[in-house]
């Protein structure tokens, strides 16, 4: 990804961009073996990937029940 400085900065994106990198960065600590320490960085990603994505597809599902006439 590759993201301004200026935009990250004003929209407050770079504090959860860090919060995402120390997150997986601590996953890496967990597990023994490679397949552990890649397993558990995986479930970090993961959540941080879908769990956003389904907040948007359900805000999407409320607002067309609010609203069901206008289109996108």
């Amino acid at each position: 990804m590759f993201f301004q400085g200026f935009e990250v900065k004003r929209r407050g994106e770079l504090q959860l961009i860090k919060i995402f990198q120390s997150s997986v960065f601590e996953s890496f600590l967990k597990g023994s073996t490679t397949e552990e320490v890649y397993a558990s960085a995986a479930q970090v990603v993961y959540a941080a990937l879908i769990f956003p994505l389904i907040a948007l597809a359900i805000q999407f599902v409320l607002e067309k029940i609010r609203n069901p006439l206008v289109c996108i």
